[in-house]
């Protein structure tokens, strides 16, 4: 049976929490076999709004006349491959990157996400190509496919209703006076299904050397998490359309489909 494929846009709620708001972390990858020559590299992923420093519950400015908060931000990578200009060396299968760790509040939060990936050959690389969201070759999966180990083994990232994993999650609070006293709506984006699946690719600055035996740091991917909504002449009116869970509904598909080109984006 054909799937219909479309983003979802809920308001957060305790129900829907209790189904798949799940926190476990699943930023650990799953240990692969060691090649000859093989060597770590560490992934950095920094986060900011609008050039600011990104902190989870600070407010930041959304517009003129509003102001805008984020209190989860979390979203799969699948399909992770560096390139030396004529062939793929794999880093992971998946990876499920959450943001709360690292962009908290000074002391706790670091300002950087970073995951070390190991088991990964030698070389000089020219590029890191990746997905965001999960590919179809594993969202046509369940989670009893994977082991215990993968970031594709938790039951509270996938969505039975939808035969799929849930992609990303973004969720916060919106002041609609905008003088930050009051935060009075609530949103929730959570994207999935194979058609907002999004292949994305990285070129270095300058070639990247992986030696054997030395953790090397791949370039920071840095993510601008204000073009997720405002991105040029493009402004996404979240208090206009608070929630969106209607895979059938025209109005709706064309404005979820722009938040899921826009995410994209950010690593472009």
């Amino acid at each position: 049976m054909k799937k219909t494929n479309y983003l979802w846009f809920f308001v957060a709620a305790p129900l829907f929490c209790a189904s798949c708001c799940d926190d476990r972390n699943l930023d650990e990858p799953t240990p692969q076999p060691t090649q000859q020559g093989a060597t770590a590299v560490n992934m950095r992923i920094k986060a900011s709004y609008d050039g600011q420093p990104f902190v989870l519950g600070d407010g930041y400015a959304y517009g003129s006349a509003q102001r805008i908060l984020f209190n989860r931000v979390q979203f799969y990578l699948t399909n992770l491959k560096l390139n030396d200009g004529t062939k793929d060396t794999k880093l992971r299968d998946a990876i499920y990157v959450n943001l709360q760790p690292s962009h908290t509040a000074a002391p706790t939060g670091t300002g950087m996400y970073v995951l070390k990936l190991d088991s990964i050959a030698a070389g000089t690389y020219t590029k890191i190509t990746f997905g965001v969201g999960v590919s179809s070759d594993f969202n046509n999966k369940k989670p009893s496919d994977f082991p215990a180990s993968s970031a594709l083994s938790n039951d509270g990232e996938y969505w039975t209703g939808w035969d799929s994993y849930i992609f990303k999650k973004i969720e916060g609070r919106m002041d609609t006076i905008g003088n930050g006293a009051r935060y009075d709506i609530a949103f929730a984006y959570h994207t999935g299904m194979n058609d907002f699946y999004r292949p994305v690719s990285v070129v270095f600055a300058t070639p990247l050397v992986v030696k054997s035996g030395v953790t090397t740091d791949l370039p920071i991917l840095n993510i601008d998490l204000k073009k997720v909504f405002i991105n040029g002449s493009d402004t996404i009116d979240i208090k206009s359309l608070p929630t969106a869970d209607s895979p059938n509904d025209r109005n709706h598909y064309p404005y979820l489909v722009r938040i899921t080109d826009n995410f994209k984006k950010l690593f472009q």
